[in-house]
């Protein structure tokens, strides 16, 4: 049976992932610290790196998993990596618009909490 679900879904609140068996749902743009690519064994990922690690290991009710997800982290660094592979986009173009979307976010981010020159 195939899931309904959208596979990913990038909006003003930040990033739905479904596009994999260790996929969390929402990961807020303000919980994002970075998002990069790495090859690990000669496969590309793109890792979400998030500022509250624990919190997202937390969510993962399959504790097969979470010990899998800790594992990454204390390899790798990431708690979270986005796929393309069953995405109807290959892998540059989701970087792209993920890093696109991050940077959107933070440039918006800084104007909000910019600081007045009216003082």
């Amino acid at each position: 049976m195939l899931n309904e679900k959208p596979g990913l879904i990038i909006n003003s609140e930040g990033i739905v992932d479904n596009t994999n068996i260790m996929s969390l749902g929402l990961i807020p743009w303000g919980d994002v610290l970075a998002i990069n690519e790495m090859i690990v064994q000669g496969r590309v990922f793109i890792n979400v790196t998030v500022a509250n690690p624990a919190e997202y290991f937390d969510r993962q009710k399959n504790p097969f998993k979470r010990v899998l997800m800790k594992m990454n982290y204390k390899a790798y660094k990431y708690v979270i990596d986005v796929r393309a592979n069953h995405l109807k986009c290959g892998h540059q173009e989701l970087f792209s618009l993920l890093q696109a979307s991050f940077q959107e976010f933070k440039a918006l981010k800084y104007v909000a909490l910019g600081s007045s020159d009216d003082e």
